[in-house]
């Protein structure tokens, strides 16, 4: 999931995204390239494309088995003044859970 927030997106953060979208992961190199939808505050996303007003937005993305939280994580700040295109960072550089061992 790739889910955008209009304030500093933090881990236990309980506000909801304005906009994102789902996908599934099929490849260990996957990638996609999507619109943002307008989202709700039970995490229901639109079929309307979400038009940002300009200021800066944390783009977050999630991965996560089915029916389970995100273990996954990246974030990335973005300024909106007009068309932007936001990419993941580097898979090596994501936030990930933190080992038993």
């Amino acid at each position: 999931m790739v889910a955008a927030f209009a304030y500093d997106w933090q881990p236990g953060a309980t506000d909801s995204a304005v906009a994102g979208y789902r996908t599934v992961v099929s490849a260990d190199n996957f990638s996609s390239t999507e619109v943002l939808h307008a989202s709700d505050a039970q995490w229901d996303i639109s079929e309307e494309e979400k038009v940002f007003e300009p200021g800066t937005y944390s783009v977050v993305f999630f991965v996560a088995l089915p029916d389970n939280p995100p273990q996954f994580f990246a974030e990335v700040r973005s300024e909106v003044n007009g068309d932007i295109t936001v990419t993941a960072p580097a898979w090596e550089n994501w936030v990930r859970p933190r080992s038993k061992h």
